[in-house]
């Protein structure tokens, strides 16, 4: 379990200076075909409006489609939806990734809470967060409890599996190794078991983030009458196409930005950094 040595000299600063580069330029390249991708995305759409030429209603062009997502970022009113949307979805998501985290740990590490609880949340599992949107406006009426209660079910059941399946992961060898040297069982989970998981994990949380997304979105769309699901909705229904797509592009730049600072932020926090010494 000891890490290896660090390596010093002129040929370590070598090798780190290589692998700097190489991210560097794996980092660039990424960036080169997401560009690449969005170019062919709207040219292929921009074809598809001049070869048919429909009518805006049905689908509007790349042009009007950017001009709106340029009014709606510059538009207050756009922009509290838009922080409305996303303080639900962060409410949700923190009570889902520490409620979530705790129920899988406990599920890998106890037996018989597993084997009492594996099931009914199997079930549970394929309730899909929509099936509560009535109920949650029955419970909570138009209040924020029902909007955090439904991205807080979207991203748990998600989190609960992902997590669980990284800790079952971890091969046993690790917790009896730690166990020779004399740690405790706290210990071994946080200094051992969760480092070894915590890439499972940080894609568990990932995953809870996207279902979160969706899950307020169409929470927003039948009970709400603020955020961003409940603008493209009422778009909709005046056939303003263009405001519909303006919305779901500014959804997927929120959505895609969030998920890369999740992901940042997993690979900079490590649970040991928790741990006390």
């Amino acid at each position: 379990m000891a890490e290896p040595a660090v390596v010093s000299g002129p040929a370590a600063v070598r090798r780190r200076a290589r692998l700097r580069d190489h991210r560097l330029y794996a980092g660039g390249l990424g960036v080169a075909h997401a560009v690449v991708g969005v170019l062919v995305l709207l040219t292929i759409w921009e074809i598809v409006i001049r070869l048919l030429q429909p009518l805006p209603v049905i689908l509007p062009s790349p042009t009007q489609v950017a001009l709106r997502v340029m009014d709606l970022l510059s538009s207050g009113e756009r922009w509290n939806d838009l922080l409305v949307s996303i303080g639900r979805v962060l409410s949700g998501f923190v009570l889902g990734a520490l409620s979530g985290v705790s129920v899988a740990v406990l599920l890998a590490r106890n037996r018989f809470v597993d084997r009492s609880l594996h099931y009914p949340l199997v079930a549970l599992r394929f309730v899909v967060p929509f099936a509560w949107v009535p109920i949650a406006a029955y419970w909570f009426a138009l209040s924020e409890f029902g909007k955090v209660f439904i991205t807080w079910y979207a991203s748990f059941f998600v989190i609960v599996f992902q997590v669980r399946a990284g800790i079952e992961a971890v091969p046993p060898v690790y917790a009896k190794v730690a166990k020779t040297v004399g740690m405790s069982a706290r210990r071994t989970l946080w200094l051992v078991v969760l480092p070894a998981a915590w890439p499972s994990i940080v894609v568990g949380l990932r995953l809870g983030l996207s279902f979160a997304w969706v899950a307020i979105l169409a929470a927003e769309m039948v009970n709400a009458n603020t955020g961003i699901g409940y603008f493209v909705n009422y778009s909709g229904q005046f056939l303003a196409t263009d405001d519909v797509m303006a919305g779901m592009v500014v959804i997927g730049i929120l959505g895609f930005l969030m998920d890369r600072g999740l992901g940042l932020l997993g690979r900079v926090v490590q649970p040991a950094s928790f741990a006390k010494n």
